[in-house]
């Protein structure tokens, strides 16, 4: 019991501000001179960047949706006689019996585009990944004794100043609750004006996350990315979460920058963000749009392949 409570408190620890105060001068920091801005790179190169890259993503998985399709109707097509002709639809006076044939036919079309193989789409865009930005990463084992899960770059060179993951998770405003989320959970990530990020992939968390994207799916297409949730993402970038903090051994080769998800980014492209709003509008937008938080982790420095990513779970801003 009193290790179970021990273990609690080690993840728990990090969120409480005054342990954080009194702790603060013997943990390695990040810090940012006065009179800096508390960013690696500007707005406008991450949002580039991410653009770049769901563009990318969005047009070859669309072009093999598509070739999968037209290549299921053109098999369907070749066994009219054991499906239907489209001479029946001419026969059926009846609109709503017409439709119910069309759906029939298409109907396995639907199925088969929904069971793509996940596997498959994951490493093709890792491949993409490695095309677009020049490497490629994936959660693996860590580096670090009793480390658990790191993230390494697989393929290629990470140069300085780039975009490397995103940290995925369900987004809190401050005076929203997450007591119970946050128990034994030690994905929690706050942001410097007190929001919380959920990036746990399991238990209470998930079912949270998974029930805010649905709620907030407003056509057929997704707007939100639900694929972290499982060990194949649609979205590479979305591992930011398993990124462990730096050691003596291990510095920091990462660092973690916030940043504003408006209006204006592509609505085709927001399928790939690995973020959803706790509550349904907010307080002081009411039901207008608000604008998505997002946290990155930027390269300090150029991080070859077969390094594991080291961040700095404390950064200091001098005012």
């Amino acid at each position: 019991m009193l290790k179970k409570l021990a273990t609690m408190w080690h993840q728990y620890k990090y969120r409480f501000v005054p342990w954080i105060a009194v702790n603060l001068r013997n943990r390695k920091l990040r810090s940012v001179p006065k009179g800096l801005s508390d960013k690696v790179i500007t707005d406008e190169v991450l949002q580039e960047c991410i653009v770049r890259f769901f563009t990318a993503l969005n047009s070859v998985n669309e072009c093999n949706r598509l070739s999968d399709i037209n290549q299921q109707i053109l098999e369907t097509g070749k066994h009219y006689s054991d499906n239907m002709r489209m001479n029946d639809l001419s026969k059926e006076s009846n609109c709503n019996k017409n439709d119910n044939l069309l759906l029939t036919k298409f109907e396995s079309i639907v199925k088969n585009e929904e069971n793509v193989d996940i596997t498959v789409l994951y490493k093709r865009n890792l491949k993409i990944m490695k095309t677009v930005l020049g490497f490629s990463i994936e959660r693996t084992a860590s580096y670090l004794k009793d480390g658990g899960y790191g993230v390494q770059v697989t393929d290629g060179t990470v140069p300085k100043g780039a975009v490397v993951a995103l940290y995925p998770g369900t987004i809190y405003e401050p005076f929203e609750p997450i007591f119970f989320q946050s128990l034994h959970n030690q994905f929690i990530f706050r942001c410097i004006d007190g929001v919380y990020i959920d990036g746990n992939d399991r238990g209470i968390s998930k079912m949270i996350y998974r029930s805010s994207a649905f709620r907030d799916r407003l056509s057929l297409e997704s707007t939100y990315d639900l694929t972290w949730l499982t060990q194949y993402l649609v979205n590479p970038m979305a591992v930011g979460q398993y990124v462990n903090n730096q050691s003596n051994e291990y510095p920091a080769n990462v660092a973690y920058q916030e940043f504003e998800i408006t209006n204006s980014f592509p609505h085709s492209l927001r399928k790939y963000l690995p973020n959803v709003h706790y509550s349904p509008y907010s307080m002081e937008s009411h039901m207008s749009e608000r604008n998505l938080r997002v946290v990155a982790l930027i390269s300090l420095r150029e991080i070859q392949k077969g390094e594991e990513l080291f961040s700095s779970y404390f950064t200091v801003v001098h005012s």
